[in-house]
């Protein structure tokens, strides 16, 4: 089956403005079967945190055309999210993860968690679940060809530069219960396919039904949950390796 041309489905944005040259970003560490294709491009492609993907700021309905996307994205050493065929690559931009679990079940005693675009991963070591926070990632601006900040990451700086303003920065402000505030909270993850760096977030629901789950660890002084012979906690913890 030959791959798909992105160019068939979405618009690359310009690479330059006006007569300035392009400047090609790089795509480091990412671990292809066919040599590095040419850059054509960002895409004004958004994956919002609870796993719709936008196209120019319009949701994308299509869910065979998700999958495709999705079996062509790779995320490099540096975080940046493309979409790589071996006629082209340009970068997306992705909130908190391309994908979102929103259903779970156990199977022999392992356990299974499904994404929106109906993927089935196995909780193991190579696809482990584990806590992170994040700070999330706007949408490309669709006026520059180069991955820009989006207005709402205007404001989290402006935030930033002024705490009263910062609901992150002041408690009085700061709910510990706000589920709207991703950055006030540790977020589940897991990891999807390790290969190609790709993770998705774990759904509040899906997250309160694994924790139903949980066995407490006294030595440890942490909960985890059981997948099979190995074992997840549901505390922060570091993100895997790429090893």
């Amino acid at each position: 089956m030959p791959s798909p041309s992105l160019a068939s489905y979405v618009n690359p944005m310009p690479t330059n403005d006006g007569d300035a040259p392009a400047v090609e970003p790089p795509m480091r560490e990412v671990s292809l079967p066919f040599p590095t294709p040419p850059y054509c491009g960002d895409f004004a492609i958004h994956i919002r945190r609870d796993g719709t993907w936008c196209y120019q700021h319009s949701p994308i309905r299509r869910q065979a055309l998700c999958r495709l996307f999705a079996s062509v994205l790779h995320k490099d050493a540096d975080g940046k999210h493309w979409l790589v065929t071996p006629a082209e690559r340009g970068r997306i931009t992705v909130e908190l993860a391309p994908f979102l679990v929103v259903q779970c079940q156990r199977q022999d005693g392992v356990l299974r968690l499904k994404t929106t675009l109906d993927q089935w991963t196995s909780v193991d070591k190579e696809h482990p679940l584990w806590m992170e926070r994040r700070t999330p990632q706007g949408p490309l601006s669709l006026c520059s060809s180069s991955l820009q900040e989006s207005p709402s990451q205007n404001s989290a700086q402006n935030s930033a530069q002024n705490p009263a303003q910062n609901p992150a920065q002041n408690p009085a402000q700061n709910p510990a219960q706000n589920p709207a505030d991703p950055c006030s909270e540790m977020l589940p993850y897991l990891c999807i396919n390790p290969q190609r760096r790709l993770d998705a977030l774990v759904s509040r629901s899906v997250f309160y039904e694994i924790a139903e789950r949980a066995e407490y660890d006294e030595r440890e002084n942490l909960f985890f949950v059981r997948s099979g012979e190995d074992r997840f906690a549901l505390t922060a913890s570091d993100p895997p390796s790429d090893d």
